[in-house]
């Protein structure tokens, strides 16, 4: 499976990032006029510039709203990007969690930097924990980037330029787990993207015996995996309803015709 992005995330830190070296620092806000130490370290290195986009209500703070500043005073990244990520100490729902993380990621892509800093305050969601927050941005963040290019010319493939990713998460937890979570989320990430390149093949190349090579294919290349292709179905196993195969059935081309069709 092809992966799109390079992923890293180190111990939480909001000290020296006006000396970072990413073209894009995204960074995570909460709701009010209380700055997080990333934006009091930011605010101090521009003089006051935050406290007057807060003032002005530039920045709210809500969930997936966010603030493009192209030029920090004394703050080395070219671009910085402000995130709202809800009230503090309070749950998000899980609709707002994807807002906030999709922001994150839009950011880091519109930038059309290759590499892209995020900086995320500690996040609380209903019921779930930092490792399932960290597989959610590794899934989104990997399934943001899909480009179909399976039966493009090369002149018409759209490149991201995004490469790379770097991420500083505010949370107790050990880097060694995050980086397993974010992993996972990458993982199922690219297991999204190759379906869409599937279901994006025309249906003269898709067809039921190319997905079943594909399967088996999948399932060498991993051996935790197994794969049974059936062959030809009869007759009998067509729904009565709608005259298709069971759910389930791998189906070699060119099928049987089915009675109820």
């Amino acid at each position: 499976m092809k992966k799109y992005l390079t992923l890293n995330i180190n111990q939480h830190t909001s000290k020296g990032l006006k000396s970072l070296s990413s073209k894009a620092l995204v960074v995570g806000a909460y709701e009010g006029n209380n700055m997080n130490d990333a934006l009091k370290e930011l605010n101090l290195a521009s003089n006051g510039v935050i406290k007057k986009l807060l003032n002005r209500k530039e920045i709210s703070g809500k969930p997936g709203e966010g603030t493009y500043i192209p030029s920090l005073q004394n703050v080395k990244a070219d671009r910085v990007y402000i995130v709202g990520c809800g009230k503090q100490g309070k749950d998000l729902s899980k609709d707002d969690l994807n807002k906030v993380l999709n922001k994150f990621i839009s950011f880091a892509k519109s930038s059309h930097e290759i590499n892209s800093t995020f900086i995320i305050p500690s996040l609380q969601v209903d019921q779930e924990n930092d490792d399932w927050i960290l597989q959610q941005l590794g899934m989104l963040a990997e399934n943001s980037m899909y480009v179909y290019e399976a039966k493009l010319g090369k002149k018409n493939i759209f490149r991201n330029q995004l490469k790379k990713v770097t991420i500083s998460y505010e949370t107790k937890k050990r880097i060694s787990t995050l980086k397993k979570s974010l992993k996972t989320g990458q993982i199922i990430g690219q297991g999204s993207n190759e379906a869409k390149d599937l279901a994006n093949l025309p249906g003269n190349i898709c067809t039921p015996s190319y997905i079943a090579r594909m399967s088996k294919a999948v399932s060498k290349k991993y051996p935790s995996l197994s794969c049974k292709v059936l062959g030809e179905i009869t007759s009998t196993s067509c729904s009565p309803a709608y005259g298709y195969p069971l759910a389930g059935t791998v189906v070699l081309s060119p099928p049987l015709p089915c009675p109820w069709s």
